[in-house]
C-alpha cells in the first residue's frame, strides 16, 4: 500500500493506494460531487483509493480539489516507480459515454506534468456540477497531472448535462489509468528516459 500525505496551512491530505485485494474505498473530501469522482476513478482504474481532507481552518473548494488531484497523483507515481522494474505499459487511452455525453482522456507517464482539458463550449467549465464548480474539477484534474507527473488530456466531444460530462470525463480518466498500470513485461528495466515509460 502506497500512503501520500500533505499539510500545508489550509488542508491536510492523507492518500492511500493499492491493487489488490479490491476492499471499499474511504473517500471523504468533504465534497459530495469530488468524493463521487474519485471513486469513479478507483472503480475504472481497478484500485483501492482513500481520501480524507481536512480544511484546517475554513472550507475552501478550490484547495480541496487541488490538493486532493495533487496527493493522489504522488501516491500514484510512487506506486508506477514500484512497477517499473519488472515493465510497465506507462500510457493509457480510454472513451467513455454517459447518456449524451462522451469524453475522451488520454495519460502519459513523462516524468513531467501538462494538463490539457477541453471542453466542448465550455459550459461544463463555469456551471456548478452538484455541490462543485466546473472550475475546480479541472483543478483536480491539474493537480492529478502535476502529483503524477505525467501528461493528461482530456476532449469533451459531446453532452449538455454537466453531471454526465464530468462523469464520462473521470469514466475515462480511471480507464486511462488503468491502461497505464497494465504489466508489460517486454518493457521490463527499461532505460530511464524513454519517452512514456517515465524518467
Amino acid at each position: 500500500m502506497i500512503e501520500e500525505k500533505r499539510t500545508t496551512r489550509e488542508s491536510e491530505v492523507v492518500v492511500q493506494v493499492d491493487e489488490l485485494p479490491r476492499r471499499e474505498f474511504k473517500i471523504d473530501t468533504g465534497l459530495q460531487f469530488l468524493n463521487h469522482m474519485i471513486e469513479t476513478i478507483a472503480w475504472r482504474a481497478c484500485m483501492n483509493m482513500d481520501v480524507a481532507v481536512a480544511m484546517t481552518n475554513f472550507k475552501l473548494e478550490h484547495v480541496i480539489a487541488e490538493d486532493s488531484g495533487l496527493v493522489l497523483g504522488r501516491a500514484l507515481a510512487r506506486l508506477f516507480e514500484q512497477k517499473l522494474p519488472k515493465g510497465v505499459r506507462g500510457s493509457g487511452y480510454s472513451v467513455a459515454a454517459l447518456d449524451e455525453a462522451l469524453s475522451v482522456v488520454c495519460v502519459s507517464f513523462e516524468g513531467r506534468s501538462n494538463s490539457f482539458v477541453d471542453l466542448k463550449g465550455k459550459k461544463a467549465f463555469v456551471r456548478n456540477v452538484e455541490d462543485m464548480k466546473g472550475c475546480d474539477l479541472q483543478n483536480f484534474i491539474e493537480g492529478l497531472a502535476q502529483g503524477m507527473q505525467a501528461t493528461i488530456q482530456v476532449k469533451v466531444l459531446e453532452g449538455y448535462d454537466p453531471h454526465h460530462i464530468w462523469e464520462t470525463v473521470f469514466r475515462a480518466l480511471g480507464e486511462a489509468i488503468r491502461d497505464c498500470f497494465q504489466d508489460t513485461p517486454w518493457r521490463k528495466n527499461a532505460i530511464a528516459g524513454v519517452k512514456g515509460i517515465l524518467r
